[in-house]
């Protein structure tokens, strides 16, 4: 994408190179955090979809389930990246990644649950929030909103929550 250009175009009165720059930099983040936003609110409703299914019994066919866990794998995968390289820069990071990852963290229980057992797993819904308090810490759900954060964070993290236990804490 190119920035706007003066009224002769690239090099005319009005236009310079890094005015374009300048622009095509703002459009590209734009860009990226929109795309990066939808991956995490589809993570995480992807998440809660497979936390349904199991507690239903409903036995999702293999192309569903495929889609719903890439889906979490992928912006799991962008979200981990970001934060091992800030996690000096917030100790939430730091606290984020280490229940995320290890023999007994959520990533590794997450690739080895089976999704047709019906067995209640209350870190799915722990996994879900994290996924959603990286995605606002790390500013991609925060792009462009003029709200007022409230003290705890997030002012959606109950979204989250309700999508698990119908908004009972």
């Amino acid at each position: 994408m190119r920035g706007p250009q003066g009224p002769q175009g690239p090099g005319g009165p009005g236009s310079s190179d890094q005015d374009d720059t300048r622009w095509d930099a703002y459009t590209d983040f734009q860009h990226i955090s929109r795309r990066t936003s939808d991956k995490i609110f589809d993570a995480v409703e992807a998440v809660a979809t497979l936390e349904a299914a199991k507690l239903s019994g409903e036995k999702l066919k293999p192309r569903e389930e495929t889609d719903l866990r890439t889906t979490v794998d992928a912006a799991v995968t962008l979200l981990r990246t970001e934060l091992q390289n800030e996690r000096d820069r917030s100790e939430l990071y730091d606290e984020i990644l280490s229940r995320w990852e290890g023999e007994e963290g959520f990533i590794n229980r997450f690739e080895a649950m089976n999704a047709t057992n019906t067995r209640p797993e209350p870190w799915l819904g722990d996994f879900a929030q994290d996924i959603h308090r990286a995605g606002w810490e790390l500013g991609y759900l925060k792009a462009g909103r003029e709200q007022k954060e409230t003290s705890s964070g997030d002012p959606y993290d109950g979204q989250v929550r309700d999508m698990f236990d119908g908004g009972s804490e």
